[in-house]
């Protein structure tokens, strides 16, 4: 089985959607709310940096490997 290569924008957005997901649930053990104020902005530059990543990667042609994985 061959090795994948990483998918750097779908690490940044499981990321992202993980420090979520962990706000929230330390919001709701310390009866604390979550300021949104802080929370959409974080999200929204996690989303842009991912991006941002995944066009610079695209516009770099990749590994210049063909849909094979053969070189050309």
């Amino acid at each position: 089985m061959r090795r994948h290569d990483l998918d750097l924008l779908s690490l940044i957005a499981g990321a992202v959607f993980l420090v979520v997901a962990l706000s929230q649930l330390f919001g709701a053990a310390t009866d604390d709310q979550v300021e949104l104020a802080w929370l959409v902005p974080a999200v929204l530059v996690g989303l842009g940096a991912a991006g941002l990543a995944g066009a610079l990667r695209g516009a770099r042609g990749g590994d210049g490997e063909g849909p094979t994985g053969e070189e050309g």
